[in-house]
């Protein structure tokens, strides 16, 4: 039975498993296919005059893992790995997601040897279109990190980061995950994952990349060949492989393309200024009756973007800022309880139908699934 609108802890959280916090919306590469690349995007900071508050809020709500993330690139906030360390100080678990683009100091890579977990992203080990790709990147430099990392835990006799490769699936990269793959065993990868575009209006001094979908059948074939490959590499190897159904759809001839259609304003005197971005799933098969997404974060996670605006994950937030203090309070304004609601009976609010992250499935057992995951918290 779906609950009601009322206090229920099917709804409203009391405990949170996992924050990702976002220190900045900035970055150090310009990615061809990146919001953050645009000028529209708004660069801006997380007041860290809040970490000492949020750090209480977080143990009090039994926060096992923080993640270090967002739209920008955290190893260019000062004074970032200081944060990192007092996390794990007061028994917080840290993984971070980070590009690994610049040369990093001693102290940068002692700091990233402490995570749990690595994140980082790398759309392919083909040099040259690493770096028409992600902009200002090097492929040795990003290799050069890794083993860095690597070999002082290694020195020191530490677990070494679990370390996740985050391809996005392009028209120019799709069909060289084999290689990819074959590279990452050999850097020591752990996990593979392979994310759909979001296709934004291309720049005008970038590379161009689309879609999986718009592949041409003979392309969608050597695509096919070349992921599977990669996919039995990874599994003989020990390794996870991972492949966002969207893209896994995309590659079976769906046709799927997700695009970003952006209205952006003119101000005279100032830079362009966003006012609504929307996404779209193009050839998209419509959802189920009966069915909702695979989903949990909603229950287990929230992401405080640097403006301070809080949501469940990268798909939504909500526009009130949280104030110091108000953390908690957040996790349940009507707009996530409503999230929440949407995924229990099916009825979804719109970033869930276009999210590309969860297949679907029977709403009864996503009900159960919640219900499980709530007692794996509670009690």
């Amino acid at each position: 039975m779906v609950p009601s609108l009322s206090f229920d802890p099917m709804l409203h959280l009391t405990k949170l498993e996992k924050v990702t916090l976002e220190f900045t919306t900035r970055c150090n590469l310009k990615c061809t296919y990146c919001a953050v690349s645009r000028p529209w995007h708004e660069k801006e900071d997380l007041d860290l005059a809040v970490f000492p508050s949020l750090l209480e809020e977080f143990k009090a709500l039994g926060v096992k893992r923080v993640q270090i993330s967002g739209g920008g690139e955290t190893t260019i906030v000062k004074n970032w790995d200081d944060y990192l360390v007092q996390f794990i100080d007061h028994g917080i678990e840290v993984s971070i997601i980070t590009n690994l683009a610049k040369p990093l100091t001693a102290r940068a890579v002692r700091a990233l040897s402490l995570c749990a977990e690595i994140n980082t992203s790398c759309d392919t080990v083909d040099a040259e279109l690493y770096a028409a790709i992600r902009k200002g990147g090097d492929f040795a430099v990003f290799l050069h990190n890794i083993a860095r990392i690597r070999a002082l835990c290694l020195s020191e006799g530490r677990r070494i980061p679990y370390l996740i490769w985050n391809a996005v699936a392009t028209d120019k990269t799709i069909g060289l995950m084999d290689q990819w793959v074959a590279m990452g065993i050999a850097v020591g990868v752990d996990h593979f994952q392979i994310s759909e575009l979001s296709k934004l209006d291309d720049l005008p001094d970038g590379f161009a990349v689309d879609s999986v979908g718009t592949l041409s059948p003979e392309k969608l074939a050597e695509a096919r060949e070349a992921v599977e490959r990669g996919r039995q590499m990874a599994q003989a190897a020990g390794k996870w492989f991972a492949l966002l159904p969207t893209v896994d759809s995309a590659l079976q001839g769906s046709g799927v393309v997700m695009r970003i259609r952006t209205v952006v304003e003119q101000q005279q005197g100032s830079k362009p200024v966003l006012s609504k971005a929307l996404t779209v799933l193009e050839s998209a098969p419509a959802s189920g009756q009966g069915k909702t997404k695979n989903c949990v974060m909603p229950w287990t996670e929230a992401y405080l973007y640097a403006s301070h605006q809080l949501g469940p994950c990268c798909m939504y937030r909500d526009e009130k800022p949280v104030p110091a203090g108000g953390f908690t309070e957040a996790l349940n304004t009507p707009n996530l309880i409503a999230m929440r609601n949407g995924l229990l009976t099916g009825k979804l609010v719109y970033p869930c139908t276009i999210c590309a992250m969860f297949p679907e499935v029977d709403v009864e057992q996503f009900q159960q699934r919640v219900k499980n995951r709530l007692e794996g918290i509670l009690f």
